[in-house]
Formats: structure tokens, sequence, C-alpha cells
């Protein structure tokens, strides 16, 4: 039995026992003897109407429950053909482009069913198999990240991580575009982390000489962003430590103007060295610390 079922009948079954517990207090109370007198009448015939009004009320109720149930019940069936549908589009022969464009379309239908964690399994099958663009890819996790769903933003995140090397194109990049000049410490810490952690693996996926300047700077005003507004302390000494490595591939006196306003490197660099950073980076964040001397020379 499904849960509304559950719920419909027990709503049911709470009137029947509220409805007895009402006449049964109106018969101790007396409101149905019959003396046979005028006002006895009245007394009975008041009685037995606001019984029929009270029942009448009950019967509203329990239809109005039932057909809420009905109505979800309906609404779960549109859901499952709209997969159905879906699944459906994914195995109709189809080549190239159009097919890219299918596969991104039923993502999208999946998500506004709130269908989220269907729709980026999915897609992760489909980034490991080559068979969706990065534009397509990059919307679903924006709104996986953009979720109220604690799971799903963390999911999200993962994905991110995981994939981030493919959202290095040609010739710049893409990212989700509410993580990337931008920053909310109100998503779970673990998603956080998992996007700066994504941040780090894009931008160590192409050789430093194969990016555009005006990427690397953005990338560095992202890092900048995240380093301020962190209130998490172990992501914002991974973020710290990186942007520290980060900044030596800039000469002194450099001024970036990203968005947010002009950002001096030299500065940065100072209120750096003046934070906390000597406990050193995450085990998950190491990897990527340890590698950018080498990638500063590529």
């Amino acid at each position: 039995m499904s849960r509304s079922a559950r719920w419909a009948l027990g709503a049911g079954a709470g009137s029947l026992v509220a409805f007895l517990a009402f006449a049964i207090l109106l018969w101790r109370a007396g409101l149905f003897d019959f003396s046979g007198t005028d006002p006895s009448a009245k007394v009975v015939g008041a009685s037995i109407a606001l019984i029929g009004g009270f029942v009448g009320s009950v019967v509203a109720f329990v239809g109005l429950v039932l057909t809420n149930a009905i109505q979800l019940r309906a609404e779960k069936r549109q859901q499952v053909e709209a997969v159905i549908g879906a699944l459906g589009l994914l195995a109709a022969p189809s080549r190239g482009e159009a097919s890219a464009a299918r596969r991104a379309g039923v993502l999208f239908a999946l998500v506004s069913l709130e269908m989220s964690q269907l729709a980026l399994t999915m897609l992760d099958h489909m980034l490991r198999t080559g068979t969706i663009d990065a534009a397509a890819a990059s919307q679903i996790i924006d709104r996986g990240l953009c979720s109220k769903d604690e799971d799903t933003n963390e999911e999200s995140a993962k994905m991110l991580f995981e994939h981030a090397q493919k959202f290095a194109t040609s010739p710049g990049y893409l990212f989700p575009r509410s993580v990337d000049m931008a920053w909310s410490v109100k998503k779970p810490e673990l998603a956080r982390e998992m996007v700066a952690l994504a941040r780090f693996r894009l931008i160590q996926s192409r050789p430093r000489s194969k990016w555009r300047d005006g990427d690397l700077y953005a990338h560095t005003a992202a890092l900048e962003t995240i380093w301020r507004t962190e209130h998490s302390e172990r992501i914002k000494r991974d973020v710290g430590i990186f942007l520290q490595r980060l900044l030596a591939m800039y000469t002194t006196a450099t001024i970036l103007y990203p968005s947010s306003g002009p950002l001096n490197t030299d500065e940065l660099r100072k209120e750096l060295r003046s934070s906390d950073l000597s406990r050193g980076p995450t085990n998950l964040a190491r990897p990527f610390v340890e590698a950018m001397e080498k990638w500063l020379k590529t």
C-alpha cells in the first residue's frame, strides 16, 4: 500500500472514531432522549442536524484526501511515462550533433521533473562515454548545485570534480555558472570542497602554455573569491596554498581586472603569506599542490 493510500485510510479511520466519540458524547449528554414534548423534539432534531453536518464535513474531508492521493498517483504515473519516453529517445537511432542534443534534452526533462539523481547518473555515463557535450553537462551540474536538496548538491559537485578535465574546451573552459565567479557558503561543505578541487584539476588538465591569459586570470580571480569568502578552515587553507603557488606565474605589480574589481597580485601574495597556511594542504588537495611546480614549467 502506498504512503498516500495509508494516509487516506488513516484519515478516514480517524474521522470515523471522532464521529463515534462525538455521537456518544451527545448521547451521554441526553440530547437523544425524547420525552414526547415539543422542546424535547426540537433538541433531538437539532442534535441529529448537528451530527449530519459533522458527517458531511467528514465525508468532504475524506473526499479531499482521496482526491489528493489520486492526483499524486497520476503525477507519479506521468513522471514514470516521461522517464520511459526519455529512455526511448536515447535508444532511438541518431547520429552526430542530433544525438548529443537529444541526450541533453532528456537530462533537462528529468531535472525539470525533479529527478535530478537519475539525471546525474545518466550524465555520469554520458561523460564517461563522451556522448554529451561539455556545455550541456555544465548546465545540468549547475542545476544540481543549485538544488535545495543537499544530496543532489554533493553528487553534482563530486561529478564536477570527477570529470573536471572534460570542461577544458577549445579554446577556453566551461564551469557551472553558480560556482564560477561567485561563491556561496550556504551549500554543503562537501560540495564546496569538491568544487574547489574541481577547479584545481581543471587548471592542471591543460599545460600552462596552452591556457589563454584571460582564462588564467579568471581562474585566479575565482580562487581568490573562494579564499576570501569560505568559512571552512580546511577548504580555505587548501585554496590559499594552491593560489599561493598559482601566483608564481605573475610578475610583480601585476593587476588583474575580473568582474569583481581590480586584483593586485602583490597585495594578494602578502595577505596569503600572513595567513595561517603552515599546516599544509589536506590529503585530497596535496596531489594538486605538489604538481604545481611542474605545471608552472609546462
